[in-house]
């Protein structure tokens, strides 16, 4: 048996290695103005939406009525109810988000939201596709127009 012996110094060196990736939380496809073709119980608009969230803790989705149903422009703070059903799939509960938009006539009732939190996956981190539908609950009462503001907001965790 031959045994080698080697005479010297054996050096080590380490280096920190890191990266970071920024987070992106956004909808797209809101933009757009959804007109009902009447205003009568049980019309919908749909439309399609883009969401996106890549934390890996997930996400709050926030859907908001800014004005608590599709106020009349003519009789302020008279309103028609409606539901928002956003249809998303996504993890960590249940696969849609349901908007109840019945402000209480003639109280001024604003700002009505609903939140759900959602896991992190990487079908969200990629982007998923999801629906907004909106089903008037009553029909409208007063002739004019009708108007509300829906907003939707994905909020990392």
């Amino acid at each position: 048996s031959i045994t080698l012996l080697a005479s010297g110094s054996i050096f080590a060196g380490e280096t920190y290695l890191g990266g970071s990736v920024p987070e992106i939380c956004t909808v797209t496809g809101m933009g757009n103005a959804l007109d009902f073709p009447d205003m009568n119980a049980g019309t919908a608009v749909t439309s399609n939406v883009h969401l996106q969230c890549n934390d890996g803790d997930g996400a709050i989705l926030k859907l908001t009525s800014s004005e608590g149903g599709m106020e009349s422009d003519d009789r302020e703070d008279r309103s028609v109810h409606y539901n928002a059903v956003l249809n998303h799939n996504l993890p960590g509960g249940p696969s849609s988000l349901t908007l109840t938009a019945d402000g209480i006539p003639g109280l001024g009732t604003n700002d009505i939201f609903v939140e759900q939190s959602v896991n992190g996956s990487g079908m969200f981190a990629d982007g998923k596709p999801a629906t907004l539908v909106v089903t008037l609950e009553q029909s409208a009462r007063w002739a004019g127009g009708y108007s509300d503001t829906l907003s939707l907001d994905v909020t990392s965790r």
